[in-house]
């Protein structure tokens, strides 16, 4: 592969020297000695059946890249290479296009859904009712007394303002380290890093005390610190394409 890549851009050196110096390769009579690009520099050729060897390795060898061509294809980025981020938007147009292409490339499952968080938590709360209820005796959840029916929460204020409660703080569930399933949602899966408020929409509390638990789970080696080997994904076409 290397081998023919290399002849190629000899080829092409070679024709972008016959523009300039013409008068280095002509047709000539055999009687006469002529010159040629051997690869490494030019050289003098008395017998023209080299000559001739040389025009049949160099057809040979655009055959041989016409077939690697075809293998590999017009997308491939070794045939078409794509520009980077930095090179390839031509302004501010362009370059929202450009990160718009590589998000879209992005697979549902591997983004931030708060559907998922809602199905572990009802799971959570499901399984913490059914563990309650198989510790107490029977008969004993159904007698009610006067402390029973006194709830620890604070009277709502008549004239302060009504805060959302977050999606975590809704459920009123235990968090624990170790739970790698719930701590997970909150993790990036190509970068390791945690995803902020905006992204969560969870409370600033909640937000701190999930952040402790990550870390807590990272340090006692309950989760990884990154997810997986980070997976470089082709740039998407930006150019605009001929309507004909």
């Amino acid at each position: 592969m290397r081998t023919i890549v290399a002849k190629l851009a000899d080829q092409i050196l070679f024709s972008t020297y016959r523009q300039f110096f013409p008068g280095c390769y002509v047709a000539t009579p055999r009687a006469m000695s002529t010159r040629f690009w051997d690869g490494k520099n030019f050289t003098k050729v008395e017998d023209f059946s080299k000559v001739d060897q040389f025009d049949r390795d160099k057809s040979r060898d655009e055959v041989e890249s016409e077939k690697i061509l075809e293998k590999l294809g017009e997308d491939d980025y070794r045939v078409s290479p794509r520009p980077t981020l930095q090179a390839a938007p031509r302004g501010l147009k362009y370059r929202k296009k450009y990160i718009q292409e590589l998000e879209s490339h992005v697979k549902q499952e591997e983004k931030f859904s708060i559907e998922n968080i809602e199905k572990i938590l009802g799971e959570m709360v499901a399984a913490q009712q059914q563990q309650k209820k198989e510790k107490t005796p029977k008969g004993l959840d159904e007698i009610k007394d006067e402390f029973s029916l006194l709830k620890n929460e604070r009277p709502p204020h008549p004239y302060g303002s009504k805060q959302k409660k977050c999606i975590i703080c809704e459920y009123d569930v235990h968090l624990d380290y170790k739970n790698v399933r719930l701590l997970s949602q909150f993790v990036s899966n190509h970068t390791g890093m945690i995803y902020h408020r905006g992204i969560t929409g969870l409370c600033i509390p909640m937000q701190k005390h999930i952040a402790s638990l990550i870390k807590t789970s990272r340090a006692f080696g309950f989760m990884p610190y990154s997810n997986k080997i980070m997976e470089f994904q082709a740039d998407p076409d930006i150019r605009q394409k001929d309507r004909s």
